[in-house]
């Protein structure tokens, strides 16, 4: 490998008009120049398109995919098959990253010896605070990953502060136990290209960063560093009608994420029953939360805020790195309204096109209730009390107490909270 491989960074644009260039700019101004970055335009009709190609023609480092519009894994996947880049890295377009955060992560695959390198991350909802509040974040009190109880960093002599390595087995089992540093997401991150070499995320699903999170983090240890150089935008406001069939695919990602940690690494066979058992809790939570706010609190009412959709998960602490239902609607769902039609638009195309369901549609009260039954069998079956108990928040245990008990407790808890609120 050269000491300055070239680097393809790969965005896929639906519909940003309004982020883009701000995301666009901060990429090409990146201390590492030796990129290739890829905007892959996946069927845009707002405008976005036509900045991309705009951006082709002022910097010869910029690639323009058009192609029909397929989700975000798709055009992930188009921009896979052509990257040339010895590194891959990818970014949200509605995002924004560090000046230096290329430059920083390559440095730390030569200084660790890695195939993966990642930085911490922050949310945002206006460009104006990330200045304020970053040096703040940055600051050892505020790291999302602390020195102390962190028993699989592994710190290079010629490190600096704040940056270490760690073992897939040991960052698996602090996804699982809801470190957010270890957040199944694959933004802020870099890769050797020779991981996705036969892998590709699986087209026309949403949490497809969870359904192949394994197979990318276990194929090297990870340099990682605390500093915060990825920022995630999250708009207050967007909309979704409810809980959706499209979001019940989280149960068969995560089911697909801890079978594997529990086959390669048989000692973190509790780490992947507690993730699985946390996200049948939440994914239930979620489908009871959803069928409360469409029947409004007398029983008729609209579809809620997406924003809300996790609002007493977050309130409750429900949020943990892998609370992967709720999780994954940070990442996938309440970002923006923009990625929601992405989603929405493509899973239609696709519904259409294979004549089933709208995966976009609410759930009948008969699925809910079958989905809820589902979930609940699964938790009674594998829960381990103890285990879930000395990892959840207070009002996760409270929470999984009174949905093993009876579903219809937690449903209860809801409605009490919904009027108290």
């Amino acid at each position: 490998m050269s000491e300055n491989p070239l680097i393809s960074v790969i965005i896929p644009v639906y519909n940003v008009k309004e982020f883009l260039r701000a995301c666009v700019e901060r990429i090409t101004a990146q201390t590492y120049a030796n990129l290739e970055i890829l905007l892959v335009d996946d069927g845009s009709n707002d405008g976005s398109e036509a900045i991309c190609d705009e951006y082709a023609a002022r910097d010869p480092r910029v690639r323009v995919l058009h192609k029909p519009n397929g989700g975000q894994a798709s055009a992930r996947n188009a921009a896979l098959d052509v990257a040339r880049g010895e590194f891959i890295s990818f970014v949200d377009s509605d995002d924004l990253i560090s000046l230096d955060l290329i430059e920083t992560l390559f440095c730390l695959t030569q200084k660790f010896c890695t195939k993966i390198a990642m930085c911490g991350y922050a949310a945002f909802s206006d460009e104006s605070e990330i200045n304020n509040f970053k040096a703040a974040l940055n600051s050892k009190e505020n790291q999302n990953s602390k020195e102390i109880s962190n028993p699989g960093r592994i710190v290079n002599s010629n490190a600096s502060a704040g940056e270490y390595k760690i073992s897939p087995q040991e960052l698996f089992r602090r996804s699982c136990t809801q470190d957010p540093y270890f957040s199944t997401a694959v933004w802020r991150a870099l890769f050797a290209r020779e991981i996705f070499a036969a892998l590709r995320f699986p087209a026309g699903q949403i949490y497809e960063d969870v359904a192949i999170f394994f197979d990318i983090f276990n194929a090297s240890i990870a340099a990682c560093t605390d500093e915060i150089l990825y920022f995630y935008r999250v708009r207050a406001g967007s909309t979704v009608n409810s809980f959706a069939r499209r979001h019940l695919a989280v149960i068969a990602a995560v089911r697909r994420y801890t079978e594997a940690i529990t086959a390669n690494y048989p000692s973190l066979a509790r780490e992947a029953n507690f993730t699985r058992c946390e996200s049948a809790l939440n994914t239930a939570f979620l489908i009871i939360k959803s069928s409360f706010d469409a029947a409004g609190s007398d029983g008729d009412a609209t579809s809620p805020s997406e924003a809300n959709m996790c609002s007493l998960a977050n309130e409750a602490d429900l949020r943990g790195a892998d609370s992967l239902s709720c999780a994954c609607y940070k990442n996938s769902a309440v970002k923006n309204s923009a990625k929601q039609n992405y989603m929405r638009n493509s899973e239609q195309n696709s519904a259409s096109q294979r004549k089933i369901a709208d995966p976009c549609s609410p759930l009948s009260a008969a699925e809910a209730t079958q989905q809820i039954r589902s979930l609940h069998a699964l938790v009674r079956e594998r829960l381990d009390f103890g285990f879930f108990a000395a990892h959840a928040s207070r009002t996760q245990t409270l929470m999984m107490v009174l949905f093993y008990v009876n579903p219809a407790l937690l449903r209860l808890f809801y409605k009490i909270y919904r009027k108290l609120k």
